[in-house]
């Protein structure tokens, strides 16, 4: 399987009138929400509240809209809790997901 390359792939998207948005999710650290289950937060709230995320496990979602503005194709990718969260590379497997989705019903090159 081919690497994505995500700023080119992206670059496409939009000179194909898509609209790409990004949004990674973490689960913060044992104890800091009162939360025992795993819960994912997205970063900006973390960050907001200055709560440190988990070093493992998370997720990531790459939303493809069209010049309205709708959602048109969704990729996500998740991260094991056994597993460092980096969000590149969830971007990258997201973005993929995401973009077979629009290969499969519409030729793209």
């Amino acid at each position: 399987m081919r690497a994505i390359q995500i700023p080119s792939t992206i670059a496409r998207l939009k000179a194909s009138g898509y609209k790409v948005n990004i949004y990674h999710y973490r689960p913060a650290r044992d104890g800091q929400l009162g939360v025992k289950t795993v819960e994912f937060y997205p970063t900006y709230v973390l960050r907001d509240q200055r709560i440190e995320p988990a070093p493992h496990g998370g997720r990531t979602e790459v939303i493809i809209k069209n010049s309205e503005d709708i959602e048109v194709f969704r990729g996500e990718a998740l991260c094991s809790k056994r597993d460092n969260f980096w969000g590149k590379v969830g971007t990258a497997i997201a973005l993929g997901r995401a973009v077979k989705k629009l290969n499969e019903r519409e030729t793209w090159s």
